[in-house]
């Protein structure tokens, strides 16, 4: 963004820089616990084991009738759902137990888990589990249950399979993740996402091979995961059904969806040219300067605004002609890329054409032409398409900083959990392992009120409409759209019959998706939102978009003599928040993507019309109501907008600190990998000056930034660390004032981890609510932030002296119990390090010299002890 633009926080003048943390931190050992729970159904155990028993002998016995003995040498085995009584999930060792029966020394193990879900019905949680048996398997299960019937009581052999209520052979329903409804059962051909299994090595060319013999149309590359690969290809249901050998190869069935490119984002505006006289006045970078990089349907460089910005070689494609420009134009007057690139250089054009000021322009664009207009009727595996494209620029110019920008989105599971697209985004975002990590920035996605027709309701219908694939992504930027503009200034008479959706300046854009319907289970999302028009009402009750409620953009029909274009929705925001990020990466350019991804969250604010009255740090004293319309406003607006001002600088009242390090979050003794250690940093208060000012209210801020090593599945469901997304998870937690001591604090921590390992996800349960009352998330909502977790406290200058340490620590995630052999990618990842970004503010609401005072604590050299 540009110095002129109007923060709601002053700018401070001098500016001042952000501090950066330099004393080493304390390293200290740490343990957790990660162990989940479950209730054990009461039965009569010889009973229940005759009736296993028995579904057992039915699944052998189809076996023999079902499966030619010509087949049985190249399958690795036969799928098996077990499925437990409703109200009885298992716990994640229990799964596991069941499922591991000898060391990898000893090759594959005889049951293999496939995928797992949990499943509400009405309220009574289950656990569907799909295994790979191998022919002869069945009496691993077969023993199981018979130790089961010799033991006694809730605690005796296997107590877990109690809550077992059917086993069967798994068909096509078995293998299938999304939603039950959604399966397709006619006789048409559909699009599917096949999630082969990554082992045993022989199941993606066996895979390939029955996939051609049954002529499925496949689409892309495969999408390479841990232990998945993922093919997008099209056929029947009749086809895959039938064929077992293909069903054998594979952990899950999803479906796969088209992208969505919204046409009525963008329509006519009636403008002078501005364009020669604001090209007088842009002062702009060198070529070496940070860009925001398009992932979009590409942008015409013609524009003369857009040309000095964008070089030839950036403007690439994914596709093999070459040719780099908007593709939309045939669908939209002025495209979708190009009215991209000028939010993404500028903002709002208004603040250009409207100023008369030197404009000094600190980033540049580049852009891949990721998606074609002629094929968005058809799903794609964007997954592989999306890492083919984030890899182009940095071929171009590898020393080049970049903020990715991914504005368009396909429908998808409506619940937040991982898809194979938002998968690549999260691998692209963590990089290859050698500190290439990326900034990827992804729009939340659009509700169009226009569809709704006379149902629609504003804003139940944003708080009803799930956002959309990729954008539930770990470590991507979700961006979701406010709007301050409130009032229709056209003249006309039609114009004037109009009434915008939103009146009142600063709340959720009419287009802004929300997780409001998520589970629990998954990330809060979007984590900020920025400007994304207003749509209004007709008399005669259906929506029209006049020209004032949108944002203004660089069209891509410039020949034609309209180089301005209206611009609207999570696109918009998206690209605004885009540029935002190259311009920090600009004035601070030894920032981390996890840094600079911080600050944005770190400088966004709840306004008052978000809270609408809502106090955030005294919600859960009130009734319990008032912490789920809390969450409810996590859940629309994330942690708020961000202000320019606050993520540009600090100021003597407000002071923001960075710490940039890594932690190896677990090592190895004997055969088990255990947590490894935490850090703690000492924070420089200036004790003497906050305790003179004993009675001023002050503003405590943390955000830890890191980003996870995705591993997605079905599995991810179960709340458990042995089937979590993330290869390590981190924490923190801040001292207060009854840690009288680094012993105490330290043994705190550890029970705020066990809390955070819970498996409970209950955000408003008493017991999940802050410890502190100055905390407004607390450990355990916070910790829903996914690979950002942030929280604010509001308290006592006194109180503040005291609270001078905060601890990172880990939590386990998949690198502490996979095993990979030798060759593969994630070969001994229980070794590997995590980076994070930590970042701490304190903000006084009267002017005291906070900045003076720290930065000159950070003058003297100091350990963290």
């Amino acid at each position: 963004m540009p110095d002129h633009t109007q923060p709601l926080f002053p700018l401070p003048k001098p500016t001042l820089k952000h501090l950066l943390l330099p004393a080493q931190p304390k390293r200290v050992d740490y343990k957790g616990n990660g162990r989940g729970q479950r209730s054990i159904r009461e039965v009569v155990r010889s009973e229940h084991a005759a009736f296993l028993a028995t579904q057992l002998k039915a699944v052998s016995d189809w076996i023999e009738e079902s499966i030619p003995a010509d087949d049985m040498p190249e399958m690795t085995g036969i799928p098996v759902t077990l499925t437990t009584k409703p109200g009885y999930p298992l716990a994640t060792e229990d799964i596991y137990a069941l499922t591991t029966q000898r060391g990898e020394k000893y090759g594959p193990p005889p049951v293999h888990l496939q995928s797992l879900q949990l499943v509400d019905d009405e309220g009574r949680p289950y656990t569907r589990i799909l295994l790979n048996v191998p022919f002869g398997g069945l009496g691993v299960l077969a023993e199981k249950v018979r130790k089961f019937s010799t033991g006694t009581g809730t605690k005796g052999n296997l107590p877990w399979l109690a809550n077992i209520d059917t086993i069967a052979q798994a068909g096509i329903e078995g293998l299938w993740t999304d939603a039950p409804e959604d399966l397709p059962q006619d006789a048409d051909p559909h699009w599917w996402q096949f999630w082969v299994r990554k082992y045993p090595v022989a199941s993606r060319d066996r895979f390939l091979s029955i996939a051609d013999a049954l002529g499925l149309e496949k689409r892309g590359d495969a999408l390479v995961l841990p232990d998945h690969y993922v093919f997008v290809a099209r056929g029947t249901y009749s086809t895959l059904a039938s064929s077992i050998p293909l069903l054998d190869t594979l952990a899950e069935l999803r479906a796969a969806h088209a992208c969505v490119l919204g046409l009525t984002d963008l329509n006519l505006i009636e403008q002078e040219d501005y364009v020669a006289e604001a090209l007088q006045r842009i002062n702009f970078p060198p070529d070496d300067a940070p860009a925001v990089c398009l992932l979009d349907t590409g942008v015409n460089r013609g524009h003369s605004l857009l040309e000095p910005l964008l070089a030839a070689p950036d403007n690439d494609t994914v596709f093999g002609d070459g040719d780099g420009s908007d593709g939309y134009t045939a669908q939209s007057a002025h495209g979708h890329g190009t009215p991209m690139a000028g939010l993404a250089a500028y903002g709002d054009l208004r603040q250009l054409t409207a100023s008369n000021q030197k404009w000094n322009q600190l980033h540049r664009l580049e852009s891949v032409r990721l998606f074609d207009p002629h094929r968005l009727h058809d799903p794609d595996n964007y997954g592989s398409v999306t890492l083919q494209a984030v890899r182009r620029p940095e071929i171009n110019n590898a020393q080049r900083k970049r903020a990715y920008c991914l504005a368009v989105t396909a429908p998808g599971t409506d619940d937040g959990k991982p898809s194979a697209w938002s998968a690549a985004v999260d691998t692209a975002a963590y990089g290859d392992g050698n500190g290439s990590k990326r900034l990827i920035l992804v729009s939340a996605g659009n509700v169009h009120p226009d569809n709704a027709g006379a149902s629609y309701t504003y804003p139940d219908e944003n708080r009803k409409t799930p956002i959309e694939d990729p954008a539930q992504a770990w470590n991507a930027i979700t961006v979701g759209a406010l709007t301050r503009r409130t009032a229709v200034t056209e003249g006309d008479d039609e114009a004037r019959r109009l009434t915008p959706i939103v009146r009142e300046k600063g709340m959720l854009s009419p287009f802004s998706r929300t997780s409001c319907e998520w589970d629990p289970h998954w990330p809060l999302k979007p984590e900020i939102v920025l400007e994304g028009g207003n749509a209004a009402v007709h008399p005669e009750n259906h929506i029209e978009y006049p020209d004032s409620l949108q944002l203004v953009s660089t069209s891509a029909k410039v020949q034609a003599g309209k180089p301005f274009c209206s611009f609207k929705a999570t696109s918009a925001s998206t690209a605004q928040a885009a540029g935002l990020a190259a311009e920090i990466t600009a004035r601070y350019p030894d920032l981390w993507p996890e840094t600079v991804r911080g600050l944005l969250v770190h400088a966004a604010r709840w306004t008052p019309v978000m809270l609408d009255g809502v106090d955030p740090h005294r919600a859960y004293t009130k009734k319990k109501n008032d912490r789920q319309r809390f969450i409810q406003i996590l859940r629309s607006y994330g942690y708020g907008e961000p202000d320019i001002a606050r993520a540009y600088f600090s100021a003597q009242h407000a002071t923001t600190l960075i710490r940039q390090d890594e932690l190896r979050p677990y090592k190895k003794e004997k055969s088990s990998v255990k947590l490894n250690d935490c850090h703690i940093h000492r924070l420089p208060w200036p004790k003497q000056l906050l305790q003179d000012n004993y009675n001023a209210t002050l503003t405590l801020r943390v955000t830890l930034s890191y980003f996870v090593a995705p591993n997605p599945s079905a599995n991810n469901a179960l709340k458990g660390s042995r089937y979590r997304y993330g290869g390590s998870l981190l924490r923190f937690l801040v001292r207060n004032k009854d840690d009288s001591d680094d012993a105490r604090f330290e043994a705190r921590m550890t029970r705020v981890a066990q809390k955070t390992e819970s498996p409970d996800d209950d955000d408003v349960n008493v017991e999940n609510l802050p410890s502190d009352p100055g905390w407004a998330l607390g450990s355990k909502l916070c910790g829903k932030g996914g690979s950002l977790i942030h929280d604010v406290w509001k308290g006592s200058a006194a109180d503040l002296a005291q609270m001078d340490r905060i601890a990172i620590f880990p939590a386990k995630g998949w690198w502490a119990y996979r095993k990979f052999p030798e060759g593969d990618p994630w070969h001994d990842c229980h070794a590997l390090p995590i980076r994070y970004s930590l970042l701490v503010s304190v903000e006084a609401e009267q002017e005291i010299p906070l900045y003076a005072e720290i930065s000159n604590l950070l003058a003297v050299p100091v350990d963290a002890g």
